[in-house]
């Protein structure tokens, strides 16, 4: 892990659920209508979802590997579209977590961070809602 990797990563486990508080609040503040269709419950599960990326984008930012982080992103929509959230809800949450933890570092490690969302959300955008098998269905 390069030392910008390593300001993010310290960055998110030093401010931990504060981040992700913020993370959530900002998106539900910029969506309203996401309390309307998902009820305390689904605030909740977007604590928890933002926990996931945020982990997911420690272990690629260990490993240098964007690629870990877009493939759990693609993973992702398309678990979270099957449950019927929209692709849009998704991106904006990845956009988010750019915005809220970029406030948190300084110019080298916020220009990494917005590598790997950048990548994350173009992926999103540019990937089915299926992820094609690899088993031959005539074997």
């Amino acid at each position: 892990m390069n030392d910008s990797g390593t300001v993010i990563t310290n960055t998110i486990k030093s401010k931990g659920s504060v981040l992700l508080d913020e993370i959530v609040g900002q998106q539900y503040e910029m969506q309203p209508e996401l309390n309307e269709r998902y009820g305390p419950s689904g605030r909740e599960k977007c604590l928890q979802d933002a926990q996931y990326t945020l982990s997911y984008l420690m272990q690629a930012l260990e490993f240098s590997s964007s690629t870990l982080f877009t493939d759990y992103a693609v993973w992702l929509k398309v678990l979270l579209t099957g449950l019927g959230i929209p692709e849009k809800d998704i991106t904006f949450n990845l956009d988010t977590i750019k915005y809220v933890l970029g406030k948190e570092l300084p110019p080298d490690a916020n220009t990494l961070l917005s590598e790997y969302i950048h990548m994350a959300v173009n992926t999103v955008k540019s990937t089915s809602k299926e992820i094609p098998t690899f088993i031959d269905q005539n074997g």
